[in-house]
């Protein structure tokens, strides 16, 4: 699979995360995907969603039916780039 071009805006660190956790670079992520990034538990990322460490988006945003929490890339990136 070829690679895609580096984005100068996202920090080489992030990108190593990332790539050791098999994701892309993409507007947001799941739940679990953030557990595997931080190989953490679920618990952990809702106390840091709690804690505000971690922002979260609707993707549903009238609330129709019950949607997956999503943490966009620019929380994840941040909180990467703190470490």
């Amino acid at each position: 699979m070829a690679m895609a071009p580096a984005d100068p805006l996202i920090a080489p660190e992030v990108r190593v995360w990332l790539a050791g956790a098999d994701l892309a670079v993409k507007g947001s992520y799941r739940i679990d995907e953030v557990m595997r990034l931080l190989d953490v538990s679920r618990r952990t990322i809702y106390t840091m969603i709690e804690r505000g460490d971690l922002d979260t988006v609707r993707t549903n945003p009238d609330g129709q039916r019950a949607t997956p929490t999503r943490i966009p890339f620019p929380s994840v990136a941040a909180l990467l780039s703190d470490d």
